[in-house]
């Protein structure tokens, strides 16, 4: 497995925020289980560090899908 640089590691840690976001349906308050599956994606995905940085930065988005 490849493996990605600094900024790619963030730009996947970004796109697990935004699923986390599309999964909640812009609800403020977070599933559980979905929030649990996402960190342990960040993790196997060896994103977490980045993941647990961006968090408190990525405000919480209403995703719609196209």
């Amino acid at each position: 497995m490849p493996t990605l640089s600094k900024d790619g590691r963030e730009q996947v840690a970004l796109a697990l925020i935004l699923l986390r976001d599309f999964k909640r349906s812009g609800n403020l308050t977070e599933d559980f289980e979905n929030a649990q599956e996402i960190i342990r994606l960040a993790g196997y995905l060896g994103v977490a560090e980045e993941f647990d940085a961006l968090t408190p930065k990525i405000p919480p988005m209403e995703i719609r899908p196209r």
